[in-house]
């Protein structure tokens, strides 16, 4: 009837009240709230979700650049492979290397870049490689039928690639025949050399080393004369990289082969990694007379894998992170 219900006599009962709209759709209301809440709080999962997605995306590109950028700016040819051998990826090196172009190599599979000699012992080897860093020298062919000798250092990245280091070392090996082939030969090449070379008596005593070892290990800071006369096992560097005992072989008449060895000191004063290789010289009755230790700075090799390493861990736990 219009009246408010403040204007009714006291002890009124007011009967058939009209029911408000609130208490008539109270039981949906509340069912709709509840439902925006839920979808609210999806909405707001999903944004976190998709933000966090993007962040991860965003590292994961930056890594993959830097990547990138470590791989085509490394001095050293790199080869990824999956596992039947087929080339996945390289960088400009390892084409200069080859002379065949990013394309070409790309549509290769590892026996079409070694050469026939190799192509058995090089694909068997290269089967074998695991997580454990495995090293060879396999004879490879360039575009123009060319067969060069290469060092590789090779490691299994994931389930389904294969990373290799590749290091043409044809002028070293061609030194190391051309030294076997002749002594006088040996001392004119070995003064010239572009690795480390050292000359030893049967009694393991050197008696020559050459510029190379001067300057690159004794850092220009010591003369022939610190070395000549000094048994090649109680050098400094030797002894303090603790190798004396794997150089004890070679004394013995038998080659020796070290890969990434760790010099905490050379001669010179500075640390670093060599791979060394001793030859042992025979007289054509077999007599044992001596040998040579031919030594490789491989210091920037190694620096150049640990930061490889380092990036792809990235790229992996950013990848997982998605």
């Amino acid at each position: 009837f219009g009246l408010d219900e403040s204007d009714l006599p006291p002890g009124v009962v007011v009967v058939n009240r009209p029911e408000t709209l609130y208490a008539r759709y109270k039981g949906l209301v509340w069912t709709a709230l509840a439902v925006f809440a839920v979808m609210a709080g999806c909405i707001l999962g999903l944004a976190l979700a998709l933000a966090a997605r993007k962040r991860a995306v965003r590292a994961l590109q930056a890594s993959e650049a830097r990547y990138r950028t470590s791989v085509d700016s490394a001095p050293t040819a790199i080869f990824i492979a999956d596992t039947a051998g087929w080339l996945r990826d390289v960088n400009p090196a390892a084409c200069h290397m080859t002379g065949w172009s990013r394309e070409e190599l790309l549509a290769q599979n590892i026996a079409d870049v070694l050469d026939p000699a190799s192509r058995e012992e090089g694909m068997r080897g290269f089967a074998a490689i695991d997580a454990q860093a495995r090293t060879a020298e396999v004879l490879g062919r360039t575009k123009d039928g060319t067969s060069r000798w290469w060092s590789i250092a090779a490691v299994q990245l994931a389930p389904d690639r294969v990373l290799g280091f590749v290091a043409d070392v044809t002028e070293r090996k061609a030194a190391e025949t051309r030294l076997r082939d002749s002594e006088t030969r040996y001392k004119l090449l070995a003064e010239q050399a572009p690795i480390s070379i050292m000359a030893f008596d049967a009694k393991g005593v050197i008696t020559f080393v050459n510029k190379r070892h001067l300057d690159v290990f004794a850092g220009g800071r010591k003369a022939p004369g610190f070395f000549l006369g000094r048994r090649l096992i109680e050098l400094p560097g030797i002894v303090g990289a603790g190798i004396a005992d794997k150089l004890e072989p070679l004394l013995r008449g038998v080659p020796i082969d070290l890969e990434a060895v760790y010099f905490p000191e050379f001669t010179g004063g500075h640390a670093g990694y060599v791979n060394l290789r001793g030859v042992p010289l025979h007289q054509e009755d077999g007599t044992f007379v001596g040998g040579i230790l031919i030594r490789e700075d491989v210091t920037a090799r190694i620096g150049m894998e640990r930061s490889l390493t380092a990036a792809r861990n990235e790229a992996e736990a950013a990848n997982q992170a998605k």
